[in-house]
């Protein structure tokens, strides 16, 4: 279903919310078909057929943790073990086995020529080129669940655990955790970092988003306060004109999604639809993913188009690099121009 609500610049400041007025509402058909019949995934796109990998993939990245594009797709699958992949930007490349562990990934990441992929306890690393995987395990004999954001300013990794609501970090290489700073109970959380901070974000009664220097240092609170700001997830950094900018997805009280922006101690609220999976971010435009198709906003024209529908097919991953979107439907990985 391709359903935005609206696309208001809705600003607040630190700690006051101001609703947003008009904007511009796109409704369509609601089961997603692309009216030509077909679900594959890819041709009725118009789509370019990069790869198939011969598995399902669970999570696919294009670009490094700093927002910079990777020379190759990477992905990690679940099957008997999960298995991380490297995949060429262009068709008929060889798509490479980067090597296994165990566990149900829950998290993945680039930086530095590194591929991470996370487990329930454990992170495990291998280098874009393949080889050995290392693994590290958290807190030997003690229960975390690291969720889907994480990240890694070495020698550690930071994560928010879904057990005690803290972020927490430990070596690479495993061993004893740090408590950093404690998550409000029932408010989503997630961690990401640039080259000079990392980030976190929470939600309970108000959002609180924080952050420390990468080389150590006391906690900075960049926002609190702003009641209508309930899940915050998927925190994103972008390096603009004038610094790093926040982007994040959030959940409103009527239950659509939103992505937001945090810009000079301000929040805007970008774009309203409903469904949202996951999003990325260019220097022209906003895209967003949802089971069943791919949408643009125009930071120019202010307008929206939808360059992948897969039908009754599932989106599994999306990224920008370059020129082009990627996704992978199924087995397979796909590419449309942007």
């Amino acid at each position: 279903m391709k359903k935005i609500l609206s696309c208001a610049i809705c600003i607040f400041f630190i700690v006051t919310f101001c609703a947003c007025g008009g904007g511009t509402s796109a409704t369509n058909d609601s089961n997603g078909d692309d009216g030509n019949g077909d679900d594959n995934g890819g041709d009725g796109n118009g789509a370019e057929l990069i790869a198939d990998v011969g598995t399902f993939l669970t999570y696919f990245v294009t670009k490094d943790s700093y927002y910079n594009d990777l020379d190759a797709i990477y992905a990690v699958a679940d099957t008997n073990s999960i298995e991380a992949f490297k995949i060429p930007l262009e068709p008929g490349g060889q798509v490479t086995s980067l090597g296994t562990s165990d566990g149900i990934s829950l998290g993945l990441l680039v930086q530095d020529d590194v591929v991470y992929w996370i487990s329930h306890f454990v992170i495990n690393r291998v280098s874009v080129d393949g080889g050995q995987v290392n693994s590290g395990t958290v807190d030997q004999g003690k229960s975390y669940t690291m969720e889907g954001n994480f990240s890694v300013v070495l020698p550690n990794v930071y994560f928010s655990d879904a057990i005690t609501d803290a972020l927490r970090r430990f070596p690479v290489t495993g061993g004893a955790s740090e408590y950093i700073d404690q998550f409000p109970l029932g408010g989503s959380r997630s961690v990401a970092r640039d080259l000079d901070n990392v980030y976190w974000i929470g939600a309970d009664d108000g959002t609180y988003l924080k952050s420390m220097p990468v080389g150590g240092g006391g906690q900075s609170t960049l926002l609190f306060g702003g009641n209508n700001i309930y899940y915050p997830s998927r925190l994103k950094t972008v390096q603009g004109d004038g610094g790093t900018i926040l982007y994040w997805m959030d959940v409103l009280s009527n239950g659509n999604d939103v992505i937001r922006k945090f810009e000079d101690g301000q929040v805007s609220s970008i774009i309203n639809a409903q469904f949202m999976i996951d999003f990325a971010v260019t220097d022209d435009a906003i895209y967003w993913s949802t089971a069943d198709y791919i949408g643009k906003f125009d930071l120019a024209t202010s307008t929206f188009t939808y360059p992948v529908d897969v039908g009754s097919d599932t989106i599994r991953g999306f990224g920008i690099n370059g020129d082009y979107i990627y996704y992978t439907v199924q087995d397979y990985v796909y590419r449309v121009p942007r």
